[in-house]
């Protein structure tokens, strides 16, 4: 009788055991589509490489990118946020495979684009980097050049930023990081997909990228513009 209750005994804390584990694990981490679990992290760090801490960290999905339906209302696609904590330090578990750039920005004064790859046998992957004055991109879009629907706004799909058009087709795009960018003007009421209607354009540290005129050649239904100085 008494090794029966010991036995019980013995198996109601197990299962306690056991609850208990799951319970830690709910919610905190999830398998990948891929049936593998990855995590990116890294060190983000000012020019004199003292630790950025409380900078806001956005993951972009890039194969989302390439996919996405652009209506009035665009579907958010990011994979996931954070902040770096106090030793700069900032990390996303449970990331499938794919590539994705990494967004930081410190307050709207700093800030940086990181590339990251997952592979199927990644479970770690490492993006480090260093921040530096953020951008902008400034513009009017000739709207004698667009034909179909009225304009309503200019996107960057890499990094999912939104901006709209005044009626006289000028816009403003602020506290963006160093990067290769790929405009696109969205139409009311329009489906617009990747890669269609986009133009290339370079955003430097500090600097302010000005385009004079943006339409469209409508033979080959491809955004073109005019860069400045």
């Amino acid at each position: 009788m008494a090794d029966k209750k010991i036995y019980l005994v013995f198996l109601a804390v197990l299962f306690l055991l056991c609850s208990n584990r799951g319970l830690e694990l709910s919610g905190t981490t999830t398998e990948t589509e891929s049936g593998k679990e990855a995590a990116i992290e890294g060190l983000i760090v000012y020019s004199d490489s003292s630790p950025v801490k409380g900078a806001d960290v956005v993951l972009h999905d890039q194969s989302l990118v390439k996919i996405i339906t652009l209506e009035k209302k665009l579907a958010g696609i990011s994979s996931g946020s954070t902040v770096t904590n106090i030793n700069g330090f900032f990390r996303f578990n449970s990331v499938d495979t794919g590539h994705f750039l990494i967004e930081i920005n410190d307050h709207d004064t700093l800030g940086a684009l990181l590339k990251a790859q997952v592979r199927p046998q990644d479970t770690l992957v490492e993006a480090n980097g260093v921040l530096q004055r953020l951008g902008s991109i400034q513009g009017r879009v000739d709207t004698s050049k667009i034909k179909g629907a009225g304009l309503d706004s200019i996107y960057l799909p890499e990094i999912e930023r939104k901006i709209a058009i005044d009626s006289a087709g000028y816009f403003s795009i602020n506290n963006l990081p160093a990067w290769n960018y790929q405009i696109r003007v969205i139409m009311i009421d329009s489906l617009i997909h990747f890669p269609a209607d986009t133009f290339p354009i370079k955003v430097n540290p500090g600097d302010t990228t000005k385009i004079s005129s943006l339409g469209s050649d409508t033979s080959s239904v491809i955004i073109k513009g005019k860069i400045t100085e």
